[in-house]
């Protein structure tokens, strides 16, 4: 079943194309992968889809309808995510507030790899892979049926990337969530994702199995994306397979 579909998606700031008559859908439980290099329009995208920014032409229909309990996002800089004045006790709290919920913040801490004495701390105490680790635990703490991470890993070191993907792979099979990751390295869509679109200028030129993509790419871009594969593909695929 498609839980979220792409149809004849553009937006234009101006007279820049963002993004050009896109269409694709993410099915319910996959790991939905976009890769392309910057400007491509990922986040773009990521962002009409968690219905941040609206579209100039076409839409996304969502199975259910959309709800923003349902739809959560990882940021790519935790740090610039996180508001600096408030304690990590108080960031959890909040949308846990804000749709009703009532959770014990020493087992949202638990379902990260945190130890409860995290409460009392503030964002800049943690290291950057503690503090993408309390965006995850944000993100999910609200039981989400979709999370879109963009480029969750991309300001981490490589131990902490693998360790970080690890986490996303254990937490995705645990609470049965479908995911979208936004990347330019497409080691991360490798090691993480089902299937996967290539974004290169706002368009969209080949959408497919991640296996099949990378092993018989349809587009001269994609074999070029290929050529820096892999770097963390060993280190994370002992975490869920």
């Amino acid at each position: 079943m498609d839980l979220i579909e792409v149809i004849s998606l553009a937006k234009y700031f101006g007279e820049v194309k963002a993004l050009d008559d896109v269409n694709f859908e993410v099915r319910e439980g996959e790991s939905f992968g976009l890769v392309g290099e910057s400007g491509s329009g990922k986040t773009t995208l990521g962002r009409i889809i968690l219905r941040l920014i609206g579209a100039s032409d076409g839409g996304v229909v969502y199975e259910g309808g959309f709800s923003r309990k349902d739809y959560q996002v990882v940021f790519q800089n935790p740090y610039t995510s996180l508001d600096p004045r408030m304690k990590i006790k108080e960031i959890l709290e909040e949308p846990l507030r804000i749709h009703g919920l009532k959770k014990d913040i020493a087992g949202i801490l638990s379902s990260v790899e945190l130890d409860p004495s995290y409460v009392d701390k503030y964002p800049h105490e943690l290291s950057g892979g503690e503090r993408q680790r309390i965006g995850i635990a944000r993100a999910i703490s609200v039981e989400p049926r979709f999370l879109l991470l963009d480029e969750p890993v991309s300001s981490l070191d490589m131990t902490i990337q693998a360790e970080i993907l690890k986490l996303i792979k254990r937490i995705k099979k645990e609470l049965g969530l479908t995911l979208m990751i936004i990347a330019h390295d497409i080691s991360v869509i490798r090691c993480m994702c089902d299937r996967v679109g290539v974004l290169r200028g706002g368009d969209l030129l080949e959408v497919g199995e991640v296996k099949s993509v990378l092993t018989a790419p349809q587009h001269s871009y994609t074999k070029l994306l290929i050529e820096s594969v892999p770097r963390l593909f060993d280190q994370v695929k002992i975490a869920g397979g």
